[in-house]
């Protein structure tokens, strides 16, 4: 037994609808509107491929579901990823750090508590074990990820706020750069200043 299909054809995209009481399914051949003939086995399998071309592109369509993570009570300032790339530290306006797990959506880490100003910079240690930040305050805190807590009391040197940090490759210095005009150079193990660079602003 055969059955009539009369079905449409959009040139541009070569997407084809048919006209079925199931609904609308999509395939991927182009004609013009004409008459088909068909076995009932054919149909079967033309429905079926259309059918699973339809809800391919129903799920590509469809944007991925988002999940929004409450993480600061003021704006976040600075962020930057650990290198395992499934961890990120964020810093903040409200004068904390928070660490996240972006895959997980989950806070696993802080907050971090120590500046008596707004959080301005951020950054991690080649081996993922120290976080140093800056802030409004000038001061700089590194920190110890696995204890949470400061490896040493507050770096102040800068007489303005610290707007980036920059670990050494070796994770041994840091330098900072504050709105002060200078720019820091710090022994991570000891805290010290190693040198300081005056810059033109």
């Amino acid at each position: 037994m055969f059955t009539v299909v009369s079905c449409l054809c959009l040139a541009a995209s070569n997407i084809c609808y048919l006209d079925q009481p199931q609904g609308m399914f999509l395939i991927f051949f182009k004609c013009h509107w004409q008459s088909i003939f068909l076995s009932s086995d054919m149909l079967a399998t033309l429905l079926d491929v259309a059918t699973k071309v339809y809800l391919t592109v129903r799920r590509l369509a469809i944007p991925a579901p988002t999940q929004t993570m409450r993480m600061h009570t003021k704006k976040v300032s600075a962020v930057m990823f650990f290198k395992d790339g499934r961890r990120i530290v964020t810093a903040s306006e409200d004068k904390t750090l928070q660490i996240w797990d972006v895959e997980k959506r989950v806070f696993v880490g802080g907050p971090f508590k120590g500046h008596s100003d707004c959080v301005i910079s951020v950054a991690i240690s080649p081996d993922d074990r120290w976080i140093a930040s800056g802030g409004g305050d000038g001061g700089i805190i590194i920190w110890d990820v696995d204890s949470k807590q400061m490896v040493f009391k507050l770096l102040v040197k800068h007489t303005g706020w610290v707007s980036s940090l920059c670990f050494s490759p070796d994770g041994e210095r840091l330098a900072s750069r504050s709105n002060d005009s200078t720019v820091i150079i710090w022994d991570t193990e000891t805290g010290t200043v190693l040198s300081t660079l005056q810059t033109s602003g």
